[in-house]
């Protein structure tokens, strides 16, 4: 069962790294393009415009805004990624623990066959620590 899990999650990364590639965020960061933001509004609000430099205004704002929307969705999706490798990180835990244990009572089951096969008691071969 817990193999399964880490293979839906192993699955569920590499969609979400897919999904971050069609992304294509800006190399800019947000707080940048918020300031570039800030500065173009203030220029806009300080000096006169006809409507070609209008138009051309409100095209960089929606760009900018565009690339802002970029760079909070590659942020969630690398957000769920990180959840989802918390997750397989601790699947891969629980299922090494489980590992351990089944090799420690294969090994445990192994000894009791000998001490049958030996005639002894099973007392006799257990370790002790």
């Amino acid at each position: 069962m817990i193999r399964e899990s880490i293979d839906d999650l192993d699955a569920k990364i590499k969609n979400q790294r897919e999904l971050q590639k069609k992304c294509n965020a800006p190399r800019e960061k947000d707080e940048e393009l918020a300031l570039l933001l800030q500065k173009l509004e203030h220029s806009h609000a300080t000096t006169p415009q006809n409507n070609a430099e209008e138009r051309e205004f409100m095209r960089e704002k929606e760009k900018i805004k565009q690339k802002r929307k970029k760079i909070q969705d590659n942020a969630k999706i690398q957000a769920d990624i990180d959840a989802l490798k918390a997750k397989l990180s601790e699947y891969r835990r629980q299922q090494s623990e489980l590992d351990d244990s089944q090799t420690e009572l294969a090994n445990g089951l192994k000894r009791i066959r000998i001490a049958n096969r030996a005639g002894c008691g099973t007392h006799d071969i257990i370790e002790k620590k």
